[in-house]
């Protein structure tokens, strides 16, 4: 299966009608509100069944004093902490399934 990128609405509906249907399928969008944060739904995938997911990701570099170069991979391997005390008890958000 190959991702194509579409307008954010026609691939969920897309998305769903290909579920609907029985299809394995996949669909995947960033949060405006979170956007070092890709959201991949996957839909009819087999019990028992491997699947790899390849992200490509590609940028222009950004070069300083004409000689070296910068990579950044916009991303975050910890859990999000909000400021609200009242969630810190709350075990729950932070177990990865």
């Amino acid at each position: 299966m190959k991702g194509v990128i579409k307008e954010k609405e026609e691939a969920k509906k897309e998305y769903e009608q290909h579920k609907a249907r029985g299809d394995t399928v996949a669909y995947s969008e960033i949060k405006e509100d979170t956007p070092d944060i890709m959201k991949i739904d996957l839909g009819n995938i087999l019990p028992h069944t491997t699947i790899k997911i390849r992200f490509i990701y590609s940028e222009e570099l950004e070069v300083s004093v004409n000689k070296f170069w910068k990579f950044k991979i916009p991303s975050t391997i910890t859990p999000r902490y909000c400021n609200d005390d009242s969630d810190l008890n709350n075990d729950d958000k932070y177990l990865i399934s």
